[in-house]
């Protein structure tokens, strides 16, 4: 018979034996992860560097701006802000002791980062982050 739809057998229950192909996929990406999991003394240092540069190089120019008016200290602000973000982000990172090997290293440079971004670094190792409920 031409033209006619045949029927097909519905497919049949996996077995847990049988890998899903997209669980291959993330194996395949844990794996090619796995080098940024390592903790880089080097790489925080450029890292804490780089933002305190953009943040003090970003607020200075916003000062040094304000003798020709505000719009230009305006213009830099969002630069400046999202230096701050960064920071914080650098110093939250230390609060779980993921940003440096050191212990010690992360409580000072998460004390540091506090600085800028008025952030109370004490007792947020012990208390975690304060989260806002509403």
């Amino acid at each position: 018979m031409t033209g006619a739809i045949q029927a097909t057998a519905a497919p049949g229950p996996t077995t847990p034996s049988a890998t899903p192909p997209n669980a291959r996929d993330e194996r395949a990406l844990v794996r090619s992860l796995r080098p940024f999991e390592e903790k880089s003394a080097a790489t925080a240092f450029f890292q804490l560097a780089s933002t305190f540069a953009l943040y003090i190089a970003a607020t200075g120019a916003m000062y040094a701006g304000l003798i020709s008016g505000t719009w230009f200290a305006l213009l830099l602000a969002p630069v400046a802000a999202a230096a701050v973000v960064r920071i914080f982000t650098q110093q939250h990172d230390c609060g779980h002791g993921s940003f440096l090997r050191s212990a010690t290293a992360n409580s000072w440079v998460g004390r540091l980062c506090s600085l800028v971004t008025y952030t109370p670094y004490e007792g947020v190792e012990v208390t975690g982050w304060p989260v806002a409920t509403i």
